[in-house]
């Protein structure tokens, strides 16, 4: 976690129950919206939103809660510098991932309709979803004293000791 203070901006950052929340959370969101402009024209039924609401709501409170105890985890993919790899100097090393391991992009899958069909029933919502709740945690996080400017300078500060302790573990000569 790179900031302490606001959430990483990617649903992609998140654990999957923040992104199925996210999913939940846009869904109700957009049935409220097409009840308001439409009035009765019934959709789904009326407490359908709410639970759908609470339900995402609920799905993101494990990530959102560790965040808030600073030990929520960014789950993007780990990439490693060429220099962080052992060997010897000047040598030509190829990374090799296995297919099991390696995290399966359904986008590669899919034709151009279902790419489509994926984007919008799937992509769109959990991106929405994950502004709105993004929005709800850092206001937790406001309440809670998260944006506090001392925690921003103690972030840069860790950063900056970090950053340190790699280029110490960079072998030189190259």
């Amino acid at each position: 976690m790179s900031d302490r203070s606001r959430l990483p901006q990617s649903p992609d950052a998140k654990d999957p129950f923040w992104r199925g929340g996210a999913f939940l959370v846009a869904w109700a969101c957009s049935l409220i919206l097409w009840d308001l402009l439409l009035g009765d024209v019934a959709a789904a039924p009326k407490w359908m939103p709410l639970v759908m609401l609470i339900a995402g709501l609920l799905l993101s409170m494990r990530y959102g809660l560790g965040w808030l105890e600073g030990a929520a985890k960014d789950h993007t993919e780990t990439q490693y510098l060429a220099n962080e790899l052992p060997g010897q100097q000047g040598a030509t090393y190829f990374v090799l991932q296995k297919d099991a391991v390696r995290p399966k992009n359904p986008r590669r899958d899919y034709t151009g309709g279902w790419l489509v069909a994926h984007s919008l029933v799937w992509r769109m919502p959990v991106i929405v979803g994950d502004a709105l709740l993004e929005i709800v945690w850092n206001l937790a996080g406001r309440v809670q004293g998260r944006n506090d400017p001392s925690l921003k300078r103690e972030d840069a500060l860790r950063r900056f000791n970090e950053e340190e302790e790699r280029e110490k573990q960079i072998p030189r000569g190259f």
